[in-house]
């Protein structure tokens, strides 16, 4: 096993026994498990990037007043308008499934009959219908946060568009939540 001297695990073992054997063993249980076809999602989900980036029937876009002025939120920070739009965006998927949020039903699909095992634990960092409930006044407060100045009313909605030949097109809207102090 000339090859195997080579390799990074196999100095790891010569350096480091424990380390190295542990190392070895997490290997072999991620290959056997991606060869089973169970991926230890939520930790390694490896297809996350394998799939081709397919053309969607539609785009959603957040559109966000404020006291009736539409938000620029091109102009924000990157992490600001992650912390803005990625939550907006569960809390509407979240609002269609009824109360369910997205990331247990994400869960459920990846680990299947596995999924009773970390349910308690799931539980814990899944949000709830108190979570959907107090959701628009913290967006409220955060979009105030973000402005640097309190407002009355905020009035969220998704905005779907369509590629055409020289434009984006609207498709659909949908409102996502209004909340007024």
């Amino acid at each position: 096993m000339n090859w195997w001297n080579k390799t990074y695990l196999a100095r790891l073992v010569d350096y480091d026994k424990r380390l190295g054997i542990i190392a070895c063993v997490f290997v072999a249980l991620t290959l056997l498990f991606n060869l089973l076809g169970d991926q230890m999602a939520p930790f390694f989900v490896w297809g996350m990037f394998s799939q081709k980036n397919t053309e969607q029937p539609s785009y959603p876009v957040l559109q966000i007043h404020v006291d009736g002025e539409l938000l620029d939120l091109t102009n924000l920070p990157d992490p600001q308008k992650h912390m803005l739009s990625s939550p907006l965006m569960k809390y509407a998927a979240q609002q269609e499934n009824n109360g369910v949020d997205p990331t247990a039903i994400f869960l459920q699909s990846k680990l299947g009959r596995h999924y009773s095992k970390i349910e308690s634990a799931a539980d814990i960092v899944l949000n709830d219908s108190t979570d959907l409930a107090a959701f628009p006044a913290w967006a409220h407060r955060y979009i105030d946060d973000i402005r640097g100045q309190e407002s009355k009313e905020i009035d969220i909605s998704i905005v779907y568009y369509r590629y055409g030949q020289d434009e984006m097109i609207l498709q659909n809207y949908k409102p996502v939540l209004r909340h007024a102090r």
